[in-house]
């Protein structure tokens, strides 16, 4: 095997197992189905008659008879079957069985002879067996003795039927003998009348010329020999044909003698070698069969779904995939979201007190994968732009569900923990994607420092614990704050925000909101793009990303989040450091 091969097999067995619960279920299914088959079906039971179609047996007296042994030629046997499987030895089966409470039932039941007769031949199955001159006839029914007495009554009036013919046919040959032979009688006898006749009417006219020769010698003696040789002649064909009408007629005599023979001693070349017995066991269903298939057709069926929908499925979950099919680096992973989140204290710039839950992973543990995902997108960062000067960090995903707040929140936790951070909530189409406690009916937000209602010192919020703060989104009027929200007034936000803070990280609103996404993209330095695990399409990601006007080479990478990472390293090999 090469190395070609063997990666496609690995790929194929990991197709299989990423979609092993849908291949349970499907084969399941299947199975389910058989047992439901088994339980509703009627069993069937089937009885076995063999004939063996024996030339032997008429060979002897063959040669004598009027009917001549048929031989059995390959199409011969095949016409045999016919004739069982015919409509009039169907008849005749019926008629012999007519006394039989089954036949009885089906005719009090209103169903004809017709309607009986189908019903038979459906039940039935004739064949030959190989290469032999064996026929088996097998007939299926409910009940195992009716089986029995209708394979058996086939099978003997099939030879009844073979019998009937020969005496029909010998009894027409033996009325056409008859009168042959009838014939042929009067023919010899007027044969034979006829040659006395002639010979008495020759002898007198051989006289006569005697008795004239004796007057002139010499001319009578030429005219009696040319009379005698002429009537000679003609008796002589006379007497033969006599004679071959005699011997047709004796021929044609005995012929008759060894017919009525065979007709008190009627053979046929068929014979019963096994006769059909009550079945013990139901010929169908066969659980074991029905079983068997159910879970070979299922397992089979199953594998070709499962590969075809591991297959259609183009959901973004590895690594590689972001790389090839979006064009840009892939990050990281964010595993499955957690339900418990910190609740952190922050304090306005009036002095209000209000908590805010957030996902603090990536501080609260280091060696966690959503802290090294971080540590990643640092690294990315202070690589292409120095890790003395200031950067605007975008987080952005296609929906406002996929996690792009939990990445920008950690991002900007992390980033606290070293340099001045602030994290800009501008998804301004929700009030807050945040659980906080107390009113926010009437606070200040983002929407004021765009309307110029506020100053920047104002609107921040600032945990002490934490040293980070957050620009909040909250708005209290929604179509005026996004009449006002354009590129120069984002610029001139984010331009006021570094004059005090390293690192501002901007939530973007969703990519669907293209018009929103369209000003701060044109502020921020780089982009990180948020995709959700098993849920976020390419083709869909790629085209938000064109529509917002967003190059590829502001994109610094895509980070997977809510990933299953027991499904990554069984199904995908993906091996996670702890």
């Amino acid at each position: 095997m090469d190395y070609e091969n063997e990666i496609d097999l690995k790929r194929l067995i990991s197709a299989i197992r990423r979609q092993f619960v849908l291949i349970v279920g499907v084969t399941g299914s299947f199975l389910l189905l058989a047992l439901v088959f088994l339980a509703i079906t009627t069993p069937l039971y089937t009885a076995k008659t063999l004939l063996f179609l024996d030339k032997s047996i008429t060979q002897a007296v063959s040669e004598n008879s009027s009917v001549k042994s048929m031989g059995f030629e390959e199409a011969a046997i095949d016409s045999e079957v016919e004739v069982i499987r015919s409509r009039g030895v169907t008849d005749a089966v019926i008629e012999k069985l007519k006394t039989k409470d089954y036949i009885q039932q089906a005719l009090s039941e209103g169903k004809d002879e017709d309607e009986i007769a189908k019903y038979m031949l459906g039940m039935l199955d004739v064949s030959k067996l190989g290469e032999t001159y064996v026929l088996s006839i097998q007939y299926s029914a409910e009940d195992p003795q009716q089986a029995a007495d209708i394979a058996n009554a086939y099978a003997s009036t099939y030879i009844a039927e073979q019998l009937n013919a020969l005496f029909e046919v010998s009894s027409r040959t033996v009325t056409w003998l008859q009168l042959k032979i009838d014939e042929l009688n009067q023919q010899s006898i007027n044969s034979q009348r006829a040659v006395s006749e002639y010979r008495r009417k020759y002898n007198k006219s051989k006289l006569g010329l005697q008795t004239t020769g004796q007057a002139d010698q010499g001319t009578s003696e030429d005219k009696k020999e040319s009379s005698d040789n002429i009537g000679l002649a003609e008796l002589n064909n006379m007497q033969k044909e006599a004679d071959t009408y005699k011997a047709l007629y004796e021929s044609y005599l005995e012929k008759l003698e060894t017919i009525n023979m065979q007709q008190s001693y009627p053979v046929t070349e068929t014979r019963v070698i096994t006769k059909a017995t009550t079945p013990k066991g139901k010929s169908h269903p066969i659980p074991t069969i029905i079983v068997g298939a159910a879970l070979i057709l299922g397992a089979g069926f199953s594998i070709l779904l499962a590969l075809l929908v591991d297959n259609l499925d183009k959901t973004l979950k590895r690594g590689g995939q972001v790389a090839r099919e979006i064009g840009v680096p892939f990050i990281g992973f964010f595993p499955g979201r957690k339900k418990q989140k910190r609740s952190l204290s922050f304090v306005s710039g009036a002095g209000k007190s209000i908590n805010i839950k957030m996902d603090t992973n990536s501080v609260d543990d280091p060696r966690s994968l959503q802290s090294e995902t971080i540590r990643t997108i640092r690294h990315i960062i202070e690589s292409k732009f120095g890790s003395d000067n200031k950067c605007v960090i975008g987080v952005v995903s296609v929906e406002k569900t996929e996690g792009k707040s939990i990445v920008a929140s950690n991002l900007a936790l992390y980033t606290a923990q070293y340099a001045n951070s602030i994290l800009l909530d501008a998804d301004i189409r929700s009030t807050t994607k945040k659980s906080m406690s107390g009113n926010t009916e009437n606070g200040k937000g983002l929407a004021d420092i765009l309307l110029g209602k506020s100053p920047l010192k104002e609107v921040i919020l600032h945990s002490k614990a934490e040293n980070i703060s957050i620009l909040p989104s909250f708005q209290n009027d929604m179509a005026q704050t996004m009449a006002f929200l354009d590129t120069s007034r984002v610029k001139s936000l984010i331009d006021e925000c570094k004059k005090k803070y390293d690192y501002i990280i901007v939530e973007f609103p969703p990519l669907i909101a293209s018009a929103d996404v369209y000003s701060f993209a044109q502020a921020v330095d780089c982009l990180v793009v948020v995709a959700e695990w098993g849920k976020t399409l390419p083709n869909n990601l790629n085209f938000h990303l064109r529509q917002n006007g967003i190059d590829s080479d502001k994109v610094i990478g895509v980070v997977l989040e809510n990933a299953n990472m027991k499904k990554m390293k069984k199904f995908y090999g993906h091996e996670v450091y702890s």
